[in-house]
């Protein structure tokens, strides 16, 4: 009989989401940018956001995150200097498999009479709405109590910082040329006007090992009032053991529990609502 190799998942392997809303529907910023502005696709920024990938490897999981909404590989090309060939979502890390191609996080709100989206990528046509600021102000913070850091909270804190208010850029660096287009619509994005702290953080002890915390802070740093606001994460997870693209994929199997049996047992019920994917034989 062939075993299955089976890992339950939240995110792509468990990964735990905590988002706090933070004043999203009257907060204001210090740059304001008028309406007009939005929709003008004005550039948002005097030069190139300063594009930053972080691995989280102090425990089981060796998970990429970068300073633009998304995390694993899939829609980074960014080095981490630590790292040859930086993990995308790898458990047991090092040496296991990998269960990441890459994931974003998304937001939506109506905002007067429309209903806008901003992601931090797509999957499909490559958007990607979420900036950081230039450098030195966009790189991603890094704390940790091993080192006494004030304020760290884990062995290992990653604070990122971006806004979906880039609409394009004209530099003369890497993004040159970079505009920020609706390829449904085809018209300039549109921002929600929105600032997102993302903070994460991960553990080496035996019982926090297994997990990375996730931390959003969400401020509106537009003139209008969010409605609706919605949030979630755009998860494209593969389970092989190569990261060769196109290997490995095309033979997963997934699926969606809801409640699971309690530990108590005495027929009690937990509800759960995790997302799972796995490997269909363990193998690749």
């Amino acid at each position: 009989m062939k075993r299955r190799k089976l890992l339950t998942v939240v995110l792509p392997v468990s990964i735990f989401l905590i988002i706090f809303l933070s004043n999203i529907s009257y907060s204001r910023a210090l740059y304001d940018i008028p309406e007009t502005d939005y929709r003008a696709g004005k550039v948002m920024a005097s030069s190139t956001p300063y594009e930053e990938v972080a691995v989280h490897h102090v425990s089981k999981i060796g998970l990429m995150v970068s300073n633009k909404g998304n995390f694993g590989y899939g829609f980074n090309k960014q080095a981490d200097p630590f790292f040859d060939e930086a993990p995308s979502c790898t458990y047991p890390f090092p040496g296991g498999g990998d269960y990441l191609f890459a994931a974003a996080f998304w937001i939506g709100a109506v905002v007067g009479r429309d209903t806008l989206v901003s992601v931090g990528a797509d999957g499909w046509y490559s958007t990607e709405e979420m900036w950081p600021d230039v450098d030195p102000f966009g790189a991603i913070q890094r704390r940790s109590t091993i080192r006494g850091d004030d304020a760290a909270i884990s062995e290992e804190d990653f604070i990122a910082v971006y806004a979906d208010t880039l609409c394009s850029s004209s530099s003369p660096a890497s993004n040159a040329g970079l505009v920020v287009q609706d390829p449904r619509d085809g018209r300039p994005h549109i921002p929600l006007g929105i600032e997102v702290t993302e903070r994460s953080f991960a553990w080496s002890y035996a019982y926090a090992e297994d997990f990375v915390l996730f931390d959003y802070s969400i401020k509106n740093i537009g003139k209008k009032k969010l409605n609706k606001v919605y949030m979630g994460i755009y998860v494209d997870a593969d389970v092989k053991v190569t990261r060769n693209a196109g290997e490995g994929f095309d033979d997963d199997i997934c699926g969606f529990r809801r409640d699971i049996p309690s530990i108590q047992e005495c027929g009690f019920i937990d509800t759960v609502n995790i997302a799972w994917i796995a490997d269909n034989d363990g193998r690749q």
